[in-house]
């Protein structure tokens, strides 16, 4: 094996265990998630109805877990004029789910 050969089986063993951590991570944090894409949750400083999800990675000691992103609502639970579904909530700083308190616990 020459040092080529030696760096391209090095990427490969890595681009392969990035692509099974990030699906370990997202199974994960999918199966300990008790949002769902449509619900409004509320954090200390707004409420989204959410849209979209993206997997916050584990690393050291952080188990992974969800980032919700979703339309900003008015304390009415109508949405903002003009606004866009770029607003983000973390899974640790939800206070409510579709209206019912929830405490983050990292499992």
């Amino acid at each position: 094996m020459n040092k080529e050969e030696y760096i391209q089986k090095r990427k490969d063993i890595d681009d392969r265990y990035e692509k099974e951590m990030g699906e370990l991570d997202r199974s994960y944090a999918e199966s300990n998630s008790p949002v769902k894409i449509g619900d409004v949750i509320k954090d200390d400083y707004k409420m989204i109805r959410v849209t979209s999800t993206m997997v916050n990675r584990s690393y050291g000691r952080y188990l992974p877990s969800l980032k919700y992103f979703g339309i900003r609502l008015t304390a009415k639970g109508t949405p903002y004029k003009h606004e866009k579904d770029d607003n983000l909530v973390w899974q640790a700083n939800i206070r409510e789910i579709n209206g019912h308190p929830y405490k983050y616990e990292s499992k």
